[in-house]
């Protein structure tokens, strides 16, 4: 924490969970502040800090705050202390004389309590705040599902303005990814399978305009949920030189990219190359014969968070030891249980064996190899053989591949 505290022996660990849970964070930040929601979250300027982009954040969930402009963290007792200039004992009685609390052991020498009339002005302003931030609030999901509409508009214009992948840019950029295109259409009857498509001029929000490979983004039922796109090389000879030549329209949580039909054996890895050059490589050897239908089950999980899911919070162990995780940023412990709140992707039915394609060419091994690890947790729940699959360290399989 931010702030040193010193408890009085009267106020045992017990009635503080009990003064922490009494009132939201948000609501409290509301008296000296204004934050509006960011997905499970709030944001507002620093209060710490002078500062033109939000960078102070609030989980009501979590009960603390963090503000990454000045490092101060905190629940609701340090937020009243920093504002109204309390010490530990006087931010409780605040709290308490807010919410009704009766605090324990006190007397007159803990001085008055807070006035009726500077209650009800307190309130007043509170439900003045609360009253503006709710219609903004309003306005900010109203806008939200317009957007989202429009994106998926977006996404569904974009897919059907693309033709088929084979004979286009798009098997040229397969093609130079030592992805064996001949013995996919042996084994699969295309080369190019038909979730990917080609679109010759698409733009970019980095001013760029340009081909691209568009692939179809399914949820587990098979429905459209958006496009993946990959910008390309005039050439074809690999992707755009842009610093983002990968970018997802429309939802991603919770979708796949299907590189051939369902069945009960699937191999799945992040990024499409990677899944399309091991479809490749076990039909060029033959490997796969005699499984389901002659063939496996390619899947693109499109990004590793996606392929995880969600971790559950922290939790500390009455040894102090981790018994879960809570944030995904690197450098930070991450947790192996899933939350099947927010499982992110989920398999289609009938998938009774999974091959896990795993990266090696991250900039944090450890990290990812973590979140593969709590992918197989996962997808155990219902698919009884789940296994990790690694390339060399410090690549990917269509990298060892490409790269010799």
């Amino acid at each position: 924490m931010s702030v040193s505290r010193e408890k009085s022996p009267r106020i045992d660990e017990h009635f503080l969970r009990l003064v922490r849970g009494s009132v939201r964070l948000s609501e409290v930040a509301l008296r000296y502040m204004q934050i509006r929601r960011r997905g499970s979250e709030f944001v507002g300027l620093s209060p710490f800090k002078p500062e033109k982009t939000p960078s102070f954040t609030i989980n009501d969930d979590r009960r603390f705050y963090h503000c990454f402009a000045s490092g101060q963290h905190g629940d609701v007792i340090d937020l009243v202390r920093h504002f109204e200039g309390l010490d530990f004992i006087g931010a409780v009685r605040f709290l308490c004389d807010l919410t009704g609390l009766e605090m324990p052991g006190r007397d007159e020498r803990d001085g008055p309590k807070m006035s009726p009339e500077l209650k009800r002005t307190l309130e007043a302003q509170r439900a003045e705040r609360q009253a503006e931030f709710e219609r903004a609030e309003k306005e900010h999901e109203k806008q939200q599902a317009k957007d989202r509409v429009a994106r998926m508009e977006a996404a569904r214009q974009s897919w059907r303005g693309a033709r088929p992948g084979a004979g286009t840019l798009v098997e040229t950029y397969l093609a130079s990814r030592n992805i064996d295109l001949a013995a996919l259409q042996a084994i699969y009857g295309h080369p190019v399978p038909p979730s990917l498509r080609f679109h010759p001029q698409v733009w970019h929000s980095r001013g760029h305009t340009g081909p691209a490979m568009i692939a179809v983004l399914q949820d587990a039922k098979g429905d459209f949920t958006g496009v993946h796109r990959t910008w390309l090389a005039p050439d074809g000879m690999g992707k755009a030189a842009i610093s983002t030549p990968k970018k997802c329209l429309g939802s991603m949580s919770g979708s796949s990219i299907r590189l051939s039909a369902v069945g009960g054996r699937c191999f799945l890895a992040e990024g499409i190359e990677n899944t399309l050059f091991v479809m490749g490589a076990l039909a060029g050897t033959g490997k796969q014969r005699g499984l389901v239908d002659g063939a496996v089950f390619g899947l693109c999980g499109v990004s590793l968070g996606n392929i995880a899911g969600a971790g559950l919070p922290w939790k500390r162990g009455r040894a102090g030891s981790w018994l879960g995780g809570d944030g995904e940023q690197k450098g930070r412990f991450i947790s192996l249980e899933y939350d099947p709140d927010r499982p992110g992707l989920d398999l289609p039915a009938g998938v009774r064996e999974l091959v896990l394609l795993c990266d090696a060419d991250g900039k944090d091994f450890a990290h990812d190899r973590m979140l593969m690890d709590r992918a197989a947790r996962k997808f155990r729940r219902t698919v009884t053989d789940v296994r990790l699959a690694w390339p060399v360290f410090g690549q990917d399989f269509n990298d060892m591949a490409v790269e010799g």
